[in-house]
């Protein structure tokens, strides 16, 4: 069951007024005419399915605007006006004009619609749900992830990125010294473009299996090597090359996700596990090339990898989306907020910190007003990400060494924020939402669970023989 389609999914420039009030008063529950991040996350968060960086960056942004002159502390609340001047921000649909910003879609959030991507420097994007036609346009420095595109991906004038993308066709033109982690169930396209370094799809995330299900792409077919230069280089040249394996990357997103029954779902992927014989193996053949037949355009080819060196691996990435406990108790000021920029390594693995264990039950999203914002039906109703969990319960204890968590940053992690995150997700501790009434919180123990440094051994490939 997909949930129903996000009132934040507009067109770039079509968010009105009456938008941005219909979606405060939602938040709104009480209807006092303002809200708090609490408020915020539930929405954002756990129905919406965005990333806590990017509540968090909102919310202190809009509380910047609340704040009065001459004022040195952020309001805890922000009300409509405040709300209203960053609405267009929230856009589900379009993530235009940013820089060293990280953004996360959870499954159903897109739900199967048109996404686009536009003037993005330096920023971190992983869109962990299924759409329509996707635009990836004058992005710089980006590392982004697609889920499964049911129609053609379009990647122009972008340069020094790095993508995961599965989708139906992928084509590019003007784009320079981009790397593809790539499912494509037809023949990639490429244009004006140079510099350029494929290789098979590498993510695993919870439902990615499902979401290629969905999507109808044949994990046996992937035609990331059947790529057509419309434009080849002279003499022989090749504007695309084949990555060799200790330089592939691996990458494995965690976050909270439950099935129909409300297990927890783990980091799947369907596609064949990555290895040196699948980087050299021929591409694919398919009766509906995009212009093969054309004539007077020859195809230069790359040359197959170089064996790897005995022993050697791809890097594994392991990533979840978590702010700081400063973050989570607003007003701290905009800097501890994430309002900055929060993007600075680009590939820094992260640290060891929450679990994901199949039994674990799902940690409720119960809001303040009573009101429940969670799973709406389905394996695509999110519960939000576990690290709100974590925060929850560190900040209901009164702890205050939780320091920042995850990538980009690749900041260190208390122990107390990894103890919190593994007990909120196996049960053994409260989870509360601040504000909820809840019985005194025991001292946290360490719970068995699945660390973020444990997904990277579980999805680090094989090491190949020499």
């Amino acid at each position: 069951g997909w949930k129903l389609v996000s009132p934040l999914a507009k067109p770039k420039g079509a968010c009105t007024d009456e938008d941005a009030r219909s979606v405060f008063d939602e938040i709104d529950c009480d209807g006092d005419g303002h809200i708090d991040m609490e408020d915020l996350r539930a929405y954002l968060g756990d129905r919406v399915g965005y990333g806590e960086r990017e509540i968090a960056r909102f919310f202190a942004r809009a509380a910047e605007t609340s704040r009065g002159n001459g004022t040195a502390v952020l309001p805890s609340v922000i009300d409509f006006d405040a709300f209203r001047e960053h609405f267009a921000l929230l856009n589900a649909a379009c993530i235009s004009d940013r820089e060293e910003e990280t953004f996360w879609r959870m499954p159903g959030s897109i739900h199967g619609l048109q996404f686009c991507l536009e003037d993005l420097r330096n920023c971190h994007v992983r869109a962990c749900d299924v759409m329509d036609q996707t635009f990836v346009d004058h992005c710089r420095g980006c590392r982004v992830l697609l889920g499964p595109s049911t129609a053609s991906t379009f990647v122009r004038d972008c340069s020094d990125c790095v993508f995961w993308i599965a989708t139906q066709q992928l084509r590019t033109r003007d784009c320079r010294r981009c790397r593809f982690y790539l499912y494509s169930a037809t023949e990639p396209v490429i244009e004006a473009s140079a510099d350029l370094v494929f290789c098979p799809w590498t993510a695993y995330y919870p439902l990615c299996g499902e979401q290629f299900r969905r999507a109808g792409f044949d994990p046996s077919r992937n035609f990331w090597n059947a790529v057509f230069d419309f434009t080849p280089a002279e003499q022989g040249r090749c504007n695309w090359a084949i990555s060799s394996y200790p330089e592939c990357e691996c990458l494995a997103l965690a976050f909270d996700q439950v099935d129909a029954e409300g297990q927890q779902v783990r980091p799947d992927c369907p596609l064949p596990t990555l290895s040196h014989e699948l980087l050299c193996a021929p591409p694919l053949k398919s009766e509906e090339s995009p212009g093969r037949r054309l004539p007077g355009m020859p195809q230069a080819k790359p040359p197959p990898p170089r064996p790897p060196p005995s022993g050697a691996l791809p890097k594994v990435l392991a990533e979840c989306d978590v702010v700081d406990a400063e973050a989570s108790a607003l007003p701290t000021g905009v800097d501890a907020a994430g309002a900055g920029p929060d993007s600075r390594d680009g590939g820094t693995p992260a640290p060891a910190l929450a679990p994901l264990t199949p039994t674990a039950p799902p940690v409720p999203a119960q809001r303040r007003s009573g009101k429940v914002f969670g799973q709406t039906g389905g394996v695509d109703g999110g519960v939000g990400c576990a690290a709100g969990a974590a925060l929850k319960v560190a900040r209901a204890q009164g702890r205050k060494d939780v320091v920042r968590l995850g990538p980009p940053s690749g900041g260190p992690i208390g122990s107390v924020a990894l103890r919190a995150a593994q007990n909120a997700l196996t049960g053994t501790a409260p989870a509360g939402r601040g504000g909820d009434s809840a019985a005194a919180h025991t001292p946290p123990t360490r719970a068995s669970g699945v660390s973020l440094a444990s997904l990277r051994r579980q999805y680090a490939p094989t090491p190949q023989a020499e």
